[in-house]
């Protein structure tokens, strides 16, 4: 924690959030937007120690989750159900889905976007759009590894046609391994 002769000094206060992003809820300068701004371009992670007033703020919120979609968990409860915010968030990262409204996960498109983005954001999306094959076919095209959040009994049907490593990872698959066994051999396989 800052003494408090430092806590209004924005040059220590915002060395101290660089290298700790929770010293910026030790500073009065967690309600000041400029300096949230400044705090936040420079190091994501403050965001979630700014004053609750900033976290509801719609011009911030939607500039620092279009960097870091998972920041929107921090965000206040209006802005996670607000289209605009949730499609910046979850076409930054996909993962971002479970932070969104009930409303929005329910929302098709909102769920084909973030399972578009981060093929895993799978293990997020709940019935009924689960179980839409679509949203399945998405979720692998985007990443393979995003088989392993399916049933093992429809692991092995599901074969996007011409994937060499996604063949290999279901023969892995097929043998009955555990996912983390079959996870350590696929990863040395993929793409980035």
């Amino acid at each position: 924690s800052f003494p408090p002769k430092y806590r209004d000094d924005p040059t220590i206060a915002m060395a101290a959030v660089l290298k700790f992003p929770r010293a910026l809820a030790d500073t009065t300068l967690c309600a000041n937007l400029a300096f949230v701004v400044r705090a936040c371009a420079a190091q994501p992670l403050a965001f979630e120690y700014a004053a609750s007033h900033l976290r509801g703020n719609r011009a911030l919120v939607k500039v620092v989750v279009a960097r870091r979609g998972w920041a929107l968990k921090f965000a206040a409860p209006h802005l996670r159900d607000d289209d605009a915010v949730v499609h910046a968030a979850v076409t930054s990262n996909g993962w971002a889905l479970a932070f969104a409204s009930d409303r929005l996960c329910a929302d098709r498109a909102f769920v084909l976007a973030a399972v578009g983005r981060s093929g895993r954001a799978l293990d997020c999306v709940r019935s009924p759009l689960f179980e839409d094959a679509e949203v399945r076919r998405a979720a692998v095209r985007a990443d393979r590894l995003a088989l392993l959040v399916l049933p093992r009994a429809e692991r092995a049907s599901f074969r996007p046609a011409g994937v060499a490593e996604t063949r290999f990872l279901l023969r892995k698959m097929e043998r009955g391994l555990p996912d983390e066994v079959v996870v350590a051999h696929i990863l040395p396989h993929l793409r980035p």
